[in-house]
């Protein structure tokens, strides 16, 4: 199954040469529920679909009291979880205390081996794009809007052209 991108126009207020330039977004993609998930991870083992779904709702359940403890948890074959804060600066060290910590998030930094193999792996296909707030099916379909809506705005001004007053 390839990945489905659509194209979208952005703005770049900072670089002039990149403004309004198309770009490569990933369409919604399929969820892949954790029952199904446990069935393709155990297809090969002797371990039941169950036991590895049981075992996941397990380790969801204990990472947060990890990693608010402070640990970088590795996770085999996958890369490393681990807490990570900012904090608000101030002038002086005296003037800091807890209450400018940010809130925290979970970062995740895959082994290099999985992010090679994804990339190795990954396939991607057209999904449409977006423009003017409006998605269209390929490119075909936002040039023909275009040509009809350039034929709609010229057939306007020639109709406007006609009532001006001549005077």
């Amino acid at each position: 199954m390839a990945n489905r991108y659509r194209l979208k126009k952005k703005s770049n207020k900072i670089n002039d040469e990149k403004d309004g330039m198309w770009h490569a977004e990933p369409c919604p993609s399929v969820r892949l529920a954790g029952r199904e998930l446990a069935r393709e991870v155990t297809r090969h083992t002797t371990m039941s679909p169950l036991e590895m779904e049981m075992a996941l709702g397990q380790l969801g359940e204990a990472l947060p009291f990890l990693l608010a403890k402070g640990y970088t948890i590795e996770l085999p074959g996958l890369g490393t979880l681990r807490m990570e804060y900012g904090s608000d600066g101030v002038q002086e060290p005296e003037m800091f205390g807890a209450h400018l910590i940010r809130s925290p998030r979970i970062a995740f930094r895959p082994l290099r081996k999985l992010t090679e193999a994804m990339r190795g792996l990954a396939r991607f296909e057209p999904g449409g794009l977006t423009a003017d707030g409006m998605e269209f099916a390929s490119v075909a379909d936002y040039r023909k809007w275009q040509e009809r809506t350039r034929g709609a705005d010229q057939a306007k001004d020639g109709e406007m052209a006609g009532q001006r007053d001549p005077m």
